[in-house]
């Protein structure tokens, strides 16, 4: 298994997921992510993982005190992102709503959502914070160079909202409290890595993944003819250019199956030459394969 990214530091962030899962217990591990505040995550990262990483790896995780501090898990781009919107929606919903919300049956969501929650303050809020300039100018303008996405970015989050908030049980919808609260609500209702259930599974089979730092191309160009047969490509080709995404795709179409998440469209992608790629949504998941 390869993991590939051209982002140095998303590969040290997964080099260290790897290594703790590799030699720490499964509540060490959970410390060092900041979902358990316990142990130092400092402190487990130098006692127990420091040591199992690259040399690339180690001298950039050395560095971050601040960012084990804070919590490692709420520290990507988006978790700081998700921040800021989240100081708006504390003056724009209030923080007790926004705590309430996750105490609610999924038949109450519904009903709490248009009667308490879906005000002219929070329209205007997502169409301004969700809007195209606001997340270039947060994020990187030129993830919507050559995007046609959505006519308003605005309102199409703001039905993905509705439908999250009123209709997808929010207790155990661990990316919408990711997003509202900056934390999970419990270890239960996390992503399934973090499961103390699977965390076995996962030791014995993480070193399968190698990592790759790179641009796509030149990655698979390292690869011998194929060594690989399944590709799981994230959706950086809705910010990339079609040629890009055509060169790929052609990389690709000797080597094996391709599945594409399409965040902004929620739809599979097609080939410009009318190729259909699948997308990862209509893929079935393993339930007995965490990996």
């Amino acid at each position: 298994m390869v993991a590939a990214d051209i982002n140095p530091v998303q590969t040290h962030v997964a080099e260290l997921k790897v290594a703790a899962i590799r030699v720490l217990p499964h509540a060490s591990f959970l410390n060092l992510l900041g979902i358990r505040t316990d142990e130092d995550p400092m402190r487990v990262y130098q006692r127990g993982v420091r040591g199992e990483l690259s040399e690339a790896a180690r001298a950039y995780w050395d560095g971050q005190h601040a960012t084990f501090s804070r919590g490692l898990l709420t520290q990507g781009g988006f978790e700081r992102y998700f921040a800021i919107l989240r100081g708006a929606l504390r003056i724009v919903v209030g923080r007790r709503k926004m705590e309430e919300l996750f105490t609610l049956e999924p038949n109450q969501q519904r009903d709490f959502f248009e009667r308490r929650w879906n005000t002219f303050g929070w329209r205007s809020f997502l169409r301004i914070g969700c809007s195209k300039w606001f997340l270039g100018n947060r994020l990187d303008p030129n993830w919507f160079a050559h995007s046609d996405g959505p006519a308003s970015y605005g309102d199409h989050f703001a039905e993905l909202a509705r439908h999250a908030i009123s209709e997808i049980p929010a207790r155990t919808n661990y990316f919408l409290a990711q997003i509202f609260l900056g934390r999970y609500v419990a270890e239960e209702f996390t992503p399934r890595y973090l499961h103390a259930a699977h965390f076995e599974t996962l030791r014995g089979r993480v070193d399968r993944i190698r990592f790759e730092t790179g641009d796509v191309l030149d990655v698979l160009a390292r690869l011998p003819s194929r060594s690989l047969d399944t590709f799981a490509l994230s959706n950086v080709f809705e910010y990339s250019p079609a040629s890009l995404f055509e060169l790929v795709l052609g990389s690709l179409e000797e080597r094996g199956r391709a599945v594409l998440e399409d965040v902004g469209q929620g739809e599979g992608v097609q080939r410009p030459g009318g190729q259909a790629c699948e997308d990862v949504q209509d893929v079935p998941r393993l339930e007995s394969d965490p990996v």
